[in-house]
């Protein structure tokens, strides 16, 4: 978490999604908003859709793009 300011503010908002998302539709395990279920389900789409928005706010506020790292060799983690 940032220490304060916009990006802090930021942070605690998409957290705050994302622990919403989590618990109204009983997520768990390590995909972090759950699977589309196979019906249609609004409700679902809608919170993991502002779910979405709010990481992506805080991911542009911090410099950072969303995206899939290229393959190498090493353990870490990456913030």
């Amino acid at each position: 978490r940032p220490p304060f300011g916009a990006s802090a503010k930021l942070w605690d908002q998409a957290a705050g999604r994302i622990d919403q998302h989590r618990r109204a539709f009983d997520v768990d395990g390590q995909s972090l908003l759950g699977r589309q279920p196979h019906w249609d389900d609004h409700a679902h789409a809608k919170s993991h859709q502002a779910a979405m928005k709010a990481i992506e706010r805080l991911d542009c506020a911090l410099g950072r793009e969303m995206g899939i790292d290229s393959p190498s060799r090493g353990l870490g983690m990456s913030l």
